[in-house]
C-alpha cells in the first residue's frame, strides 16, 4: 500500500491535483445563469506523462528523469492528447445547459499567467473553465513486475471573471487495481500504442464522471456512462513468457518476428548472416544469443541471471547498443527499438527469488 501511495503522491504532484476540492456551492450557482464559458488552452507538451520500471524505480531521482523522457517518446509515437480538452468541452456543455450559459468559440491561451490572473482580465460576465493539464504514470505492480497499471489525474478550476473568485475546484486520480487483467509494458506499449490509449480512456471517463458529479452535481454524459469501465477494457491478446524468460528478464518479449531459423530475417548484414547461418549449423546449443549495433552477435550456453548480465557485458564492449535477438530457439526481436530487450530490461543481479 506504501507503493501505492507514494505513486498516487507523484501523480497529484506532476498534473497538479494537489488543491483542497471546493464543491459549486448552491448560493454560487446564481453567478453561473447567462454567463459566457471560457476555456483555458493548455499545450500538448504540458500533459505530464511518465513511467516507472522495476529498473527505474532502482535507480530514484536518476531512474525518474529516464522514466519522463520515456513518456515523453510515448506521446510523440503515439500522438497521445491530452483527454483534459475533451473532459473541459463536455464540462462547459453541461453547465451550458444548465445554467442557460453560452460557450465561447475561442480558446484561452494561458501563456505567462496563472489561471487566476487569467480570470481577471476577463468581463464580469465570463467564467473561466481551467481543466488540465493530465498526468499520467504507467507503474509496475510491485507484487508482478511484469505487469503494469495506468495511473490518470487532473485537476479543474472554475473562476468568475473580473473577480478571479474560485467557484468550484478539484481533481480526481484515478488508480486502476485489476492484476489479473493487467497488461505488461509490451502490450501496452506495442503496435500503435491501442492497449494504451485504451486505458487512458478508462482514465478519462471515470474522472469525467467523478468531477461531474462530485464538482458540480452534473449527470454524466450519456456516452461516458455507457462507457465500460477498466474489466472490459480490450487488451491485447497475452503473451506467456517462457520460464527462462521469466527468469531473466523483468518483461514479457515480444515474438513473431521470425523463426530462429530465418536467416535473411537476422537483423544484420550479409556478412554475419552468414557467420548466423554456420552458428544454426554447428552443433552447440544456446541458451541466450545477443547482437550488437554495430553487427555480430554473442551467445552463452548458461541460463544463469549472472551469465546473462557477462553476455551483455562482452556485447556492450564492442558495441553502443546491444539486444537479445532468441532465448532457446524462441527470437523475442523486435522491428521497434523501443519493444527490444536491451540490458536494463534483464532483472538486477541484486533480485531474489
Amino acid at each position: 500500500m506504501r507503493f501505492i501511495f507514494s505513486v498516487l503522491g507523484l501523480l497529484l504532484l506532476v498534473s497538479g491535483c494537489a488543491t483542497a476540492p471546493i464543491p459549486l456551492a448552491p448560493q454560487s450557482e446564481a453567478l453561473l445563469k447567462g454567463k459566457q464559458i471560457k476555456l483555458v488552452e493548455h499545450k500538448k507538451e504540458e500533459m505530464a506523462f511518465s513511467t516507472l520500471t522495476p529498473g527505474g524505480a532502482a535507480f530514484g531521482m536518476i531512474g525518474a528523469a529516464i522514466s519522463s523522457n520515456n513518456g515523453k517518446q510515448a506521446i510523440a509515437k503515439f500522438g497521445l492528447l491530452d483527454p483534459a480538452a475533451e473532459i473541459a468541452q463536455g464540462l462547459a456543455q453541461g453547465l451550458a445547459n444548465r445554467y442557460s450559459a453560452r460557450i465561447a468559440t475561442d480558446l484561452i491561451p494561458l501563456g505567462e499567467l496563472n489561471p487566476e490572473e487569467l480570470a481577471r482580465k476577463q468581463s464580469a460576465d465570463t467564467l473561466l473553465l481551467d481543466v488540465g493539464p493530465s498526468g499520467t504514470m504507467v507503474v509496475y505492480y510491485p507484487t508482478n513486475w511484469g505487469k503494469y497499471r495506468v495511473m490518470y489525474g487532473v485537476p479543474v478550476k472554475l473562476f468568475e471573471g473580473k473577480s478571479g473568485q474560485i467557484l468550484a475546484q478539484g481533481s480526481c486520480s484515478y488508480v486502476p487495481d485489476d492484476l489479473p487483467h493487467a497488461p505488461s509494458y509490451d502490450e501496452l506499449f506495442g503496435g500503435q500504442g491501442e492497449v494504451l490509449k485504451a486505458h487512458i480512456k478508462t482514465g478519462q471517463t471515470i474522472c469525467d464522471s467523478k468531477i461531474r458529479k462530485e464538482l458540480f452535481r452534473l449527470p454524466a454524459q450519456p456516452d461516458v456512462a455507457a462507457q465500460a469501465l477498466p474489466m472490459a477494457v480490450p487488451t491485447a491478446p497475452v503473451r506467456v513468457p517462457s520460464a527462462m524468460a521469466a527468469q531473466l528478464l523483468l518483461v514479457t518479449p515480444q515474438n513473431g518476428y521470425a523463426q530462429i531459423n530465418e536467416i535473411d530475417k537476422f537483423p544484420m548484414s550479409a556478412k554475419y548472416r552468414s557467420s548466423y547461418e554456420a552458428y544454426l549449423a554447428s552443433p552447440k546449443q544456446t541458451k541466450m544469443l545477443v547482437a550488437g549495433s554495430k553487427g555480430g552477435f554473442y551467445s552463452t550456453k548458461n541460463a544463469s541471471l549472472e551469465q546473462a548480465h557477462a553476455l551483455f557485458d562482452r556485447c556492450l564492449a564492442q558495441h553502443p547498443e546491444c539486444w537479445v535477438y532468441a532465448l532457446n530457439d524462441e527470437v523475442v526481436w523486435s522491428e521497434d527499438k523501443a519493444l527490444r530487450i536491451s540490458r536494463d530490461k534483464l532483472k538486477p543481479l541484486t533480485s531474489q527469488p
